[in-house]
Parts: C-alpha cells; sequence; structure tokens
C-alpha cells in the first residue's frame, strides 16, 4: 500500500523531491497551497507522513513552522538537507533570446540576480510557487516566459533547461523535517528536537545551555518564538546531537528541574549533506539525461511573513556579502570597495575610555534612554565648537543606537498609514524601505549633477504636497559626496515651513574630506521645521559601537522617545564614556583620519581613470561617486570587476531609478589593498 505523504506545493516541487529520496517512489502525494493546511490532513488521517522545510541555511529558520509543529503536537521521525542548483525552463524550441519574462518565487529569483542581470531586458515577474509556473507554462503554452525550477518540475512537465545552474551562491541549502502524529519509538538515534519553556527569571535560559554543554550535547540549532498570550516569554527549540543516547537522557533529567515545560519533539538519525539516505540518486539521474552536473531544491517555500515584508527586499548589502563569502570560500581574493565601515582604529583616548568604564563594577545596569547627562553636554558641546549651533542638553538631545535606528524611530513616530514621505533620488536606502515597512508612500525627488545634486525647488512645487509628512535631505550627500551649503539649507526650511513638512537631515559625514562641516540647525528658524541625525561611526571609526544621535525642539524628541523608549533599554554605559572622550578631542584627530582618507582617496581616482569612469574630485565624505564609460549599466560593471577581477564595487542602481551609470566607490580600503586593486586593472 503506497505511502501517502503531504507536501507544499505542485509535483515537480522540492518538497516532492523529498518525499521520494525519503520514502521512495510508491507515494501517493496531498498537495498543498501553503504549510498551515498540512496538519489538519495528518490529523484526519487523509495522510500518513508531512515534508516540510523547516529552514534555508542562507534565508534562516521558518518560523511559523516550528510554531505549527509544536500546534499540533506533531512528532519529527527525520529530516533531509537538499542543495539549492536553480535552472531555466521555458517551453521545447525557446532559447534565451526568445526570453521576454522569468517567473518565480522571489527567494529563487533572488539567489539567481547575478545570472539574470546579465539579461536586462528580461522583465522578473513573482510568483508563490516555481514548479506551478512550470506547470503553467506547459499547459497553457506560454512562449517568451521562462520559469526558474527543479530538473524533476522540467522533466515532468517537458520543457527544455535553457541555462544550467544559475544560482550564485553554491553554498546554499534547504533543511526538511519528515513529520507523523504518532510518537515513534526510536531504536537508535542520535539527534533529538525538542522544546522547552525556561522560568521567568535572570539566567535560567544559560543554565540549561550550561547542562547541554556539561553533558557534551552538541546543540546544533537553538531557535525562541513569543508564547501567545503571554508578553515577554519565549519557547525555545532546540536540537541536539550526541554519542550516546545516556548523554541525551541525563541532560534531560536535570533540565526538567530548570524549566516550566519541555517535550520531545522528535528522536532521528542526524542527516548528513551528502549522506547516503540523502543520495539525491533520482535527481542526479534527471541531471544526466539533463547533461546537467547537480540538482534543483528548495526554493518552494512558503514562508508566511508578515503582509509588510513584500513591499521590501532584504537590505543590499545583507544579501550581496553573502555572495562575495561564498566567492571566497571558493578561493576568490575579493577585495571589497563597496562597504562605508571604516577600516581604521579608533582614537587611543576613546578605547582607554571605555576600557576604564567597563572595570567600574556598578554601571553594567540599564541606562537612561536619554542617555547620560554628561553625553548629552558632551553632544551639545561638539555641535557649538564645530557647527556653532546651540544645543540644549537637557531636552534638545536623544542618543540613539546608531543613527540608522533613528530613521525607523523617526518614521514610526511622525507617519500614519498613507502618509507621503519625500525622499531623495539617489539616496540612502533605508529611508524608502523604512517608509514602505510603516504602509506609507514614498514619494522621490530627483538630486542631478547638473543641479550639484541638490533638489530643484521648481519641480518640488509641482508635486501635490497636501500628503507629504516628512522629507529626507543627507548632506554632505552619500552616495554622491555633495557637499552642504548654508543657502541650500535655508531653501529647505523655507520649503519645508510653506508646506508643514517636517525636513530630517542626516548629517553623519560633515568632518570626512570636509573643511566646512555644516548643520542644518544652525540656520535661523530651522528648530520649527527640521530635526537633524548624527552619528560617531564615521567620525570616530566606532561603526559597530552604535553611537548616534538625534538633535532638534523638544517636542519632536519627545515624540522619538516614545518610540525609542519602548525599543530598546539605553546605550551602554561604557560606550557613552567613550563616546564623550571622542566628542572631546581637538580637531588634530580629523587631521590625522583625513591625511589617511585623502591619500586613499588619490589612489581610487587613478582607479577610476583606468576605468575610465568620471568623477567629481571637489566631493566629500567617504565614498567616491563615478560614472561609467560608454553609458555601461552599472550592475553589469560591477558583476564584471567581481567575477573577473575579484574586486567589489557598488553599483549606483541600489541607491534610485536614475544611477544605471553610477558607481560608488567606498575609502575604507587600505593603501595596499588599493595599490592591489590597480594592479589588477592595469
Amino acid at each position: 500500500m503506497n505511502k501517502k505523504i503531504a507536501i507544499q506545493g505542485v509535483k515537480g516541487s522540492f518538497h516532492h523531491i523529498v518525499a521520494n529520496q525519503y520514502f521512495g517512489n510508491n507515494i501517493e502525494l496531498n498537495k498543498c497551497l501553503t504549510f498551515d493546511e498540512m496538519p489538519k490532513l495528518l490529523l484526519n488521517n487523509q495522510v500518513d507522513f508531512l515534508v516540510m522545510a523547516i529552514e534555508n541555511s542562507i534565508a534562516g529558520a521558518i518560523l511559523a513552522n516550528y510554531k505549527l509543529i509544536d500546534q499540533y503536537d506533531l512528532t519529527i521521525i527525520g529530516e533531509e538537507y537538499l542543495p539549492i542548483q536553480h535552472q531555466l525552463t521555458a517551453l521545447d524550441g525557446q532559447k534565451i533570446e526568445d526570453i521576454k519574462e522569468v517567473w518565480s518565487h522571489p527567494m529563487a529569483i533572488n539567489q539567481c540576480r547575478v545570472f539574470l542581470r546579465k539579461y536586462p531586458n528580461i522583465k522578473l515577474i513573482e510568483a508563490n510557487d516555481t514548479a506551478e509556473v512550470a506547470r503553467l507554462i506547459q499547459t497553457k503554452n506560454l512562449k517568451g516566459i521562462a520559469a526558474i525550477a527543479s530538473v524533476k518540475a522540467a522533466t515532468i512537465y517537458n520543457l527544455n533547461i535553457i541555462a544550467k545552474n544559475i544560482q550564485t551562491n553554491p553554498e546554499n541549502y534547504t533543511r526538511f523535517f519528515i513529520l507523523t502524529k504518532e510518537e515513534k519509538k526510536a531504536t537508535k538515534f542520535n539527534k533529538v528536537s525538542l522544546k522547552f519553556i525556561t522560568k521567568h527569571q535572570q539566567g535560567s535560559l544559560v543554565e540549561v545551555l550550561q547542562i547541554f554543554t556539561h553533558n557534551k550535547l552538541n546543540l546544533s540549532k537553538i531557535q525562541s518564538l513569543p508564547i501567545e498570550n503571554d508578553p515577554w516569554q519565549y519557547a525555545f527549540f532546540a536540537d541536539v546531537i550526541f554519542d550516546n543516547e545516556n548523554q541525551f537522557n541525563n541532560a534531560l533529567k536535570e533540565i526538567k528541574q530548570l524549566v516550566s515545560e519541555v517535550k520531545i519533539l522528535g528522536k532521528y538519525i542526524k542527516a548528513n549533506l551528502h549522506s547516503p539516505h540523502s543520495s539525491k540518486c533520482n535527481e542526479e539521474n534527471m541531471l544526466k539525461q539533463a547533461d546537467l552536473k547537480s540538482v534543483a531544491f528548495g526554493e518552494n517555500l512558503d514562508w508566511s511573513p508578515s503582509n509588510r515584508l513584500s513591499k521590501i527586499t532584504e537590505y543590499y548589502f545583507s544579501t550581496k556579502l553573502k555572495e562575495i563569502a561564498s566567492l571566497k570560500k571558493q578561493g576568490k581574493p575579493i577585495i571589497n570597495l563597496g562597504i562605508g565601515s571604516p577600516d581604521l582604529a579608533p582614537p587611543k583616548q576613546v578605547i582607554e575610555a571605555i576600557s576604564k568604564a567597563i572595570a567600574e563594577e556598578d554601571k553594567h545596569s540599564y541606562q537612561s534612554y536619554q542617555g547620560l547627562p554628561e553625553f548629552r553636554k558632551a553632544v551639545a558641546d561638539f555641535y557649538q565648537s564645530n557647527y556653532q549651533v546651540i544645543i540644549d542638553p537637557l531636552n534638545e538631545v536623544l542618543p540613539l543606537m546608531g543613527s540608522k535606528e533613528g530613521i525607523m524611530h523617526i518614521s514610526m513616530a511622525f507617519l500614519n498609514t498613507g502618509d507621503q514621505v519625500l525622499i531623495p533620488n539617489p539616496g540612502y536606502v533605508t529611508y524608502t524601505s523604512v517608509t514602505k515597512l510603516l504602509d506609507a508612500t514614498p514619494v522621490f525627488y530627483d538630486l542631478c549633477s547638473d543641479n550639484n545634486w541638490q533638489p530643484d525647488f521648481k519641480a518640488l512645487e509641482k508635486i501635490d504636497l497636501t500628503k507629504v509628512k516628512l522629507m529626507w535631505i543627507n548632506y554632505p550627500n552619500m552616495p554622491t559626496g555633495a557637499k552642504a551649503t548654508k543657502s541650500l539649507f535655508e531653501k529647505l526650511i523655507s520649503f519645508a515651513r510653506k508646506h508643514q513638512i517636517l525636513l530630517v537631515n542626516d548629517n553623519p559625514y560633515s568632518f570626512i574630506l570636509n573643511d566646512n562641516p555644516l548643520s542644518i540647525l544652525s540656520v535661523k528658524g530651522a528648530k520649527d521645521v527640521a530635526i537633524e541625525l548624527n552619528s560617531l561611526s564615521k567620525t570616530f571609526n566606532i561603526a559597530g559601537w552604535r553611537v548616534g544621535m538625534v538633535l532638534g525642539k523638544s517636542a519632536y524628541l519627545s515624540a522619538v522617545l516614545k518610540v525609542k523608549s519602548n525599543m530598546d533599554s539605553g546605550m551602554f554605559y561604557g560606550i557613552q564614556k567613550g563616546a564623550i572622550t571622542a566628542l572631546q578631542l581637538d580637531n588634530n584627530w580629523f587631521d590625522y583620519i583625513n591625511s589617511i582618507y585623502n591619500k586613499r582617496r588619490k589612489i581610487v581616482w587613478k582607479i577610476l581613470d583606468k576605468l575610465n569612469c568620471k568623477y567629481d574630485t571637489n566631493t566629500v565624505g567617504l565614498f567616491v561617486w563615478a560614472k561609467t564609460p560608454n553609458k555601461i549599466n552599472s550592475e553589469i560593471f560591477t558583476d564584471e570587476l567581481l567575477y573577473n577581477k575579484n574586486i567589489f564595487i557598488t553599483p549606483g542602481t541600489i541607491f534610485g531609478t536614475n544611477n544605471n551609470e553610477y558607481i560608488r566607490v567606498s575609502l575604507c580600503v587600505s593603501e595596499e589593498k588599493l595599490n592591489e586593486v590597480l594592479r589588477r586593472i592595469e
């Protein structure tokens, strides 16, 4: 009698492949559109087992599925790890030159971005299921449409593989659980999945983890989920591996005495990435028939995320750095000129200050949401001496965990659903993503080289501004490096007052290669309509410390504080003491770091000259913004450098729609590495 298996997706999906590999070919599939449907089939005896994706090596755990396992009291009896390798499939006779659109799950599209960028004329369409797209192409005879799918899907739906193994990252696996509703007495096991809820007291989780260590259990996975109707309480889902079952049994006895609840979700033999149990033999046979080298798995996942996440994508550098890490694993000597993370050391006095503060025994508790009074005073003094701005340290300074946090806090404090936000193009991508996350609407205003990367106020006045609540500006500008001017700030203040818009200047680059630091708050009347974000990350090489601040009228900061006080518990005392010391340094520090950045920038200019790129030598900040030769698309240009020269440079396209012909080069790289880049392109 065939086993009845529930999977998410249609025939040819990766769940289908896993079902075949674990149970063999004599199975009866029950195909579900969502994961939520699957447990109900099992409880109603319509199926015998479930195959459910639980984790991806790049995207992480599928939290909703952990919740389903717990909610329906499902039992794990096995697991499978499967490599993801994508194929581009279409109707027989179609070539890639014939393809106008590629349909696939958004995760699969993202995993193939580098390949797809080579074909900018192909439109990318997101779909719920890759195998379902392959089926539609076949049943509806869709010409000019291609699907990213597995070899199995291509075989089932009689599609031609027109591009092989188009995924970017070769080290990408999806993990699946095999589930049933009845506990199976495992005769032999070396891996256990369990759920436990710690008692609501200090150090309870640490005590459980110590038990794992003492009993020589390898904690291969731990994941937390909030418990419904029990605020600030979490259930923990853990996988542990061991050599001897007694190790686990002893640990379980000890854990039961410490936690309020513990439940074993499954006992099974751990799966290896290339174990005989995960042999991939059926798929490999198909690959041989298709003249391919490997197999595709994993993109057919229902992540059940919040609806707001559909409006944004993962931060560009988050995904790109994974791609670069993968290339480095392959032995590629990548030099990263893309990230603006200072590589220079912080001032010695700052390190000494934080080290001294850490030794103070009574300073490791929660801190004030508004920061130390002496920190706020140091910020006010810094603004007076460097920007000639008078700031009340009592109520016109609010510390932040980096200015990026401030973008979210300010937006949450002032935006309602449907409000509009003016965002520069080019501009920092977080302005847009945060706006979308809060169900507000981005309204982009163009910055052009012909206008020195300043707003076109005549064009702005033609926009319907009645729903605009916030306007983001960023001077010195990132990515272009355009300087701020007093007259520009005066125009912006006048514009904001006229249209009752709150103006936010994001100002972290004032002191990098800039002889004339400016704050928008130096303009008369600015505090009525403007606030300013600033940061110590770039100025003092402490990006990882996360020290920033927002400055402005007390009423505006009070609104931001309402958000912030519900999001964190204050900045660590030691970091504040280090920041105070940084803010009190004299101009010798700025002269020192700028002498280094100036030397680096000259080498970058030489690199850009060799690449036939055009740039402006009058810009400031941590980057050089340059135009590609012959109007070459920046993504194609930078990918060629990455894959042919092992050099990563940021394409201008990530900063907005007007920047296809621009690239951004970071100065946060040593002269030695920059000279190596120069040698590689000569």
